[in-house]
């Protein structure tokens, strides 16, 4: 006979499996934001920048369920053998490589953001207006 899983178990590991995919697409979409920096393009980086906040909202709204959804699970079942450790364990892999991934794209940006700043600094800006005409007429005759 099958052993019957308390409902808090089943709601914890519904969630965690969500936090799962969730956390996945983060991911994802932290891949396609170093693809958009190694190509500079901006719009689309802007995009993906929306998406990866969106997700965060998302896991970490997700997280604000599971917390208690532990601890009411270990009060319960106090000394017992985790049911959801591999999730679990899952989880913590991607949220690692979530960080590095999120690191890595940081440091890319900050380079270009100098790169830029370089390029700016070398800019020298003209004495004079280059809409301004040198020897030019001073007057101009309106009566024709």
């Amino acid at each position: 006979m099958k052993k019957a899983h308390p409902p808090v178990l089943i709601l914890l590991s519904r969630y965690l499996s969500l936090q799962y995919e969730e956390l996945k697409r983060y991911l994802q979409i932290l891949e396609l934001e170093a693809k958009d920096l190694q190509d500079e393009d901006v719009d689309i980086l802007y995009t993906h920048n929306l998406l990866a906040s969106e997700s965060l909202k998302k896991i970490f709204a997700l997280k604000k369920v599971i917390d208690p959804l532990k601890r009411e699970y270990y009060l319960c079942k106090p000394g017992m053998e985790d049911p959801v450790s591999r999730i679990s364990t899952s989880i913590e892999e991607l949220r690692i490589a979530c960080q590095k991934r999120n690191h890595l794209n940081r440091g890319k940006a900050r380079e270009i953001l100098e790169q830029y700043g370089k390029r700016l600094a070398k800019t020298r800006l003209p004495k004079r207006s280059v809409y301004a005409v040198s020897g030019g007429p001073e007057r101009i005759d309106i009566r024709t």
